[in-house]
């Protein structure tokens, strides 16, 4: 995917460049950036003949008139488009243990309507209720009212996990249930991820997939119970 334009309505076009080059959970980017008419511009772009839109998770109404209207994209964050990808399943539970928000507080003080909100980031696991049930049942709407599930925030700054756990109506094999492996190398290449090493979050920091599965957190308690990680 190239990116032809980020619409933030909030920050100015210099800090908006500073932000897209460094960061400090990964690395800067190396390619070239620059402000041009009120444009944030890389390698030539934006061009008019855009083919995608992405718009942020925010059900507001909102209206992208820059550029031509051919595909639009609504983007949620990472751990619900992974959550969308493995949840082909009915009547699941999910545990999702995720990173710091850009809203949590780093020391207590008053934050929101939710207390949880107001506790220190990196003093606390703090529970949270879980958006990405939501979000896959507008995505895949035979799934709606499906899932369900906790979250937990952690002081992380990248990379969060989904616990997901479903009971089944047909028993299946250990095997039957890892078939993650031949569809992520089938047809959701390039977007379901697959590996058999015993990784940890910090690396996946760069990796692309939506999302990894690791095979050793699959789990079959019975034929019927089973768990993807």
């Amino acid at each position: 995917m190239t990116i032809a334009a980020i619409n933030d309505l909030f920050i100015g076009i210099n800090y908006l460049l500073y932000t897209f080059q460094y960061g400090s959970t990964r690395d800067m980017f190396h390619g070239t950036v620059k402000a041009k008419k009120g444009n944030f511009v890389t390698k030539g772009w934006p061009s008019p003949s855009s083919r995608r839109e992405i718009l942020p998770e925010s059900d507001r109404a909102m209206l992208v008139l820059s550029m031509s209207w051919n595909l639009l994209v609504s983007l949620p964050p990472r751990r619900r488009s992974s959550m969308a990808t493995l949840a082909l399943w009915k009547d699941s539970w999910s545990c999702t243990v995720h990173v710091i928000p850009d809203n949590q507080k780093t020391v207590d003080g008053p934050s929101g309507e939710l207390w949880h909100d107001d506790r220190g980031a990196t003093q606390n696991i703090i529970p949270a209720p879980i958006g990405a049930a939501t979000a896959v049942g507008m995505v895949i709407p035979e799934l709606n009212r499906e899932l369900t599930g906790m979250a937990f925030r952690v002081p992380a700054p990248s990379v969060s996990i989904v616990d997901l756990t479903r009971h089944l109506e047909k028993g299946a094999k250990y095997d039957d249930v890892m078939m993650v492996k031949q569809v992520s190398e089938g047809p959701l290449k390039g977007i379901l991820g697959y590996t058999e090493d015993q990784a940890d979050s910090c690396d996946f920091n760069r990796e692309a997939h939506f999302p990894t599965s690791e095979a050793w957190a699959g789990i079959v308690l019975s034929e019927n119970f089973v768990k993807l990680s």
